[in-house]
């Protein structure tokens, strides 16, 4: 319970500027999106939640596992500039309708040769410090998240998403130790998103 309530606490002095919350269109739920994860996703707009619309509210990408009731959020502020870079990414994840958890990873936008700007994981300031071990990495072509938590019987879990901007299209993957102690055993799941530009 403490975790979310500190990256509350982060998110609402976090710089940067102000997100204008608006409800945004349902997700297209046809063809590879025929799934509960995304009618859940759509029930979560049509009854104003506040996690999913404040997300939404920025560059988004909204992502259903096809077989089960899971979709996750990954938000940004795009950089366009340098001065209006801002330094967070977040990742909600909703099982069943109902928000299972949440992350931020700490970070900088860096200009490249073509003009673009990547986001790259660094080390947050004193001043902002997160209770997360996340990690982004934001570019033209991908948006991906990562981070390692406790699962079951204790063991650490990694888990991590990979988003194809140009297709829509996602892997997750989650990776732990084998019971036999050697190499690790992951499990993934694919599928598709809808994006929501700024």
């Amino acid at each position: 319970m403490l975790l979310p309530l500190v990256m509350w606490a982060v998110l609402q002095s976090a710089p940067g500027p102000p997100v204008q919350v608006v409800n945004p269109l349902p997700a297209d739920c046809s063809g590879d999106r025929n799934t509960q994860s995304c009618r859940s996703f759509n029930q979560l707009i049509e009854g104003h939640d506040k996690t999913v619309l404040q997300s939404t509210s920025d560059d988004s990408f909204a992502c259903f596992r096809p077989g089960d009731d899971v979709f996750f959020l990954i938000s940004f502020h795009q950089a366009t500039d340098e001065k209006g870079a801002f330094p967070l990414v977040r990742y909600h994840l909703f099982k069943k309708g109902v928000l299972d958890d949440s992350r931020v990873a700490y970070g900088k936008w860096t200009k490249q040769s073509d003009g673009s700007f990547d986001f790259e994981t660094t080390k947050p300031p004193p001043s902002k410090q997160l209770a997360s071990n996340a990690h982004s990495s934001i570019t033209n072509g991908n948006v991906d998240f990562s981070y390692t938590f406790e699962g079951v019987s204790s063991r650490k879990t990694e888990y991590s998403v990979e988003v194809r901007r140009s297709t829509l299209r996602f892997v997750e993957t989650y990776r732990w130790p084998s019971q036999k102690g050697k190499g690790e055993a992951p499990t993934t799941y694919s599928g598709s998103c809808v994006s929501y530009p700024k």
